[in-house]
């Protein structure tokens, strides 16, 4: 029995959400223990770019190249979690970054993402 073959889509999808996943991931680790807010790359475009990355296109995109929905219906789970913790951590970089933080989150270009 053989697959059919891969959607292009599905593929560029999920090489794009894994880039911006490790671009994220790399950030956090080069800067964040510098006590630097990240502001540019994918944080330039989106306040949690890391759970977005995952929950929007790795997760979801994987699945549908596999031939199931399982990997969207996780990536909405996982998005809407983070969601709920996004204030938390937001509150916390208000308090650490004050008028910086609250500059970058005026100047993020999809906010409510």
């Amino acid at each position: 029995m053989s697959r059919p073959p891969q959607d292009p889509h599905s593929v560029a999808a999920l090489v794009g959400g894994v880039t911006v996943w490790i671009w994220s991931v790399v950030l956090i680790l080069t800067r964040v223990p510098r006590g630097e807010l990240i502001t540019s790359g994918p944080y330039a475009l989106v306040r949690h770019p890391l759970y977005t990355g995952a929950a929007l296109l790795v997760l979801p995109w994987a699945g549908f190249l596999l031939d199931t929905w399982l990997g969207a219906l996780i990536g909405v789970v996982l998005y809407l979690g983070s969601r709920l913790f996004a204030p938390e951590e937001e509150e916390e970089l208000s308090e650490t970054f004050g008028a910086r933080w609250h500059e970058y989150r005026r100047t993020v270009k999809i906010p409510w993402l």
